[in-house]
């Protein structure tokens, strides 16, 4: 017998939380368009996925307000009953870090990135010298991307989003082959 839609649905969820190293939770929000975009644009700017992206926020804002606790507040915290307004000396409406401060939470690498929990990275893809060539060589023709990234696909297997194309485009020919 057939299955129906909602039966499709359930089984699809269950088996990506089980993709997950079996620990994965599911979370289902909807954020304002500029979070959205945000996340988005972080995600794209450390190579990550935005579920990556998303998952480290998070825990670097913990480490962040969990590493000034004393050990009670700590228990309290993870019971869920510490709350930001109980804790003195905070007159800040948020206690979560600022963008420009250094929070010395996690090393930087060598371009200032902070690496990801767990197994979280996302490593970019290399493509061989000759590809690089290749796709730069067929954008200055004036070949339109959609072809430039068939191309890549044909040599490689694999080929940035057309999202990120003009970006590959920019750093192979700035950093040579």
């Amino acid at each position: 017998m057939a299955m129906t839609n909602a039966e499709r649905q359930r089984h699809y969820r269950q088996r990506h939380l089980k993709a997950v190293d079996g620990s994965g939770e599911r979370l289902s929000i909807i954020l304002s368009l500029q979070a959205k975009t945000a996340l988005g644009r972080l995600a794209s700017f450390h190579g990550t996925s935005q579920r990556a992206t998303l998952e480290r926020l998070i825990l670097d804002a913990q480490a962040h307000i969990t590493r000034g606790l004393t050990p009670e507040q700590q228990d309290q915290y993870h019971d869920q009953t510490l709350t930001a307004e109980a804790l003195p000396g905070n007159n800040d409406d948020s206690p979560l870090p600022r963008n420009d401060e250094d929070d010395g939470l996690l090393p930087r690498n060598s371009e200032g990135k902070r690496p990801l929990p767990g197994n979280a990275t996302v490593p970019r893809p290399d493509y061989p010298s000759e590809a690089r060539q290749m796709a730069v060589r067929m954008a200055d023709e004036g070949k339109p991307n959609k072809a430039i990234r068939q191309a890549l696909m044909d040599t490689c297997g694999r080929a940035p989003s057309s999202r990120n194309l003009s970006k590959a485009l920019r750093a192979w020919r700035a950093g040579g082959w």
